[in-house]
C-alpha cells in the first residue's frame, strides 16, 4: 500500500458536479435538533452561529450547500468554519501521508473547498459570508488551553472518556480497511481529531459564536453538551449549542 498523493487533480475530483446556472433550489435546510433543548426552536435565530464544513462531503457542494446558506442567513451573525486540521488527521491515518505533507494537502482542500462555495453563492446572487479556517484557530494560546484541557478531563472523566473512545471506534470502523498505521496509533490519531474539532468550537464559542451548525447529528459532541465538562474545558464550551440541520428535496 502506498500513500496517496494529493495532486490538483485529486482535489478537484471532489468538486465532481459543475456550478449550473441560477435557478429555483429544490433543496430545503430545516432545524432538526437543537442541544441543549429549548420550548421554541427558532429562538436560536437571535443569536450567532458557525457551520462546520467537513471536507470533501457532498452536503456542503453547489445546491445542497445553498440551502444550507439560505438557513444560515436567518441567523443574528454566522461565519463558515471549514474543518481543514482534523481533515489532515484523516488523510494522515488513511491516505498515508505524513502530518506536514498531510496539513499542507488539507489546507489546500479547505481553500478549493472555499473557492467552490463563494463560486456557487456568486452564481446564486447570495452574500458571501466570513470563512475561518481551522488552521487559522489551532496556534491561538486558547485553542492550545482547551486541547490540554480535553485531554486531561480523558483522564479524569469517566464519561467523557468513553465519549471519544466511542468516537474514535465508530470513526476507525469507516475506514477500517484503508489504514495505513496500527490500530492503537489511528485510535490516538483520532482522538486528536475529535478534540481539535472541539477545541476550535470552544474558541469560537468565546467569539461569540454560540452554535456549532452542521447537516446531521455528532454524538460526540451532543453527548459533551449532555454531560458537561469542568474547569477551562467547561468555561470554553459554556453556553454553546449544537444544531443539526435536514437538508431534503422540496415536495412539489
Amino acid at each position: 500500500m502506498h500513500a496517496l498523493s494529493i495532486t490538483d487533480e485529486y482535489i478537484n475530483s471532489l468538486f465532481p458536479i459543475c456550478i449550473k446556472d441560477a435557478k429555483e433550489n429544490k433543496n430545503k435546510a430545516s432545524l432538526q435538533h437543537v442541544l441543549p433543548n429549548r420550548f421554541d426552536k427558532t429562538t436560536v435565530f437571535n443569536e450567532s452561529a458557525f457551520l462546520a464544513v467537513s471536507l470533501g462531503s457532498l452536503a456542503f457542494l453547489n445546491n445542497k450547500f445553498a440551502a444550507i446558506i439560505k438557513l444560515m442567513e436567518r441567523f443574528k451573525h454566522y461565519v463558515i468554519y471549514v474543518v481543514d486540521t482534523p481533515y489532515a488527521y484523516t488523510l494522515h491515518i488513511q491516505n498515508g501521508l505524513d502530518i506536514e505533507d498531510a496539513s499542507r494537502a488539507a489546507k489546500n482542500v479547505g481553500l478549493a473547498t472555499i473557492e467552490h462555495q463563494t463560486a456557487v453563492l456568486k452564481n446564486l446572487g447570495m452574500k458571501v459570508p466570513e470563512f475561518v479556517l481551522h488552521s487559522s484557530i489551532d496556534g491561538e494560546d486558547a485553542y492550545k488551553q482547551l486541547f490540554k484541557a480535553l485531554l486531561f478531563e480523558i483522564q479524569e472523566n469517566a464519561s467523557f472518556n468513553m465519549i471519544v473512545s466511542n468516537f474514535s471506534e465508530f470513526y476507525l470502523h469507516r475506514i477500517k480497511d484503508k489504514l495505513f498505521h496500527g490500530y492503537d496509533y489511528a485510535k490516538e490519531v483520532s482522538t486528536n481529531y475529535l478534540l481539535s474539532e472541539v477545541s476550535a468550537a470552544g474558541c469560537l464559542n468565546s467569539m461569540g459564536y454560540h452554535s456549532m451548525v452542521y447537516p446531521g447529528k455528532i454524538d460526540s459532541i451532543t453527548g459533551m453538551l449532555e454531560i458537561g465538562l469542568g474547569g477551562v474545558a467547561g468555561t470554553m464550551l459554556k453556553g454553546l449549542n449544537f444544531i443539526s440541520l435536514r437538508n431534503n428535496r422540496k415536495k412539489k
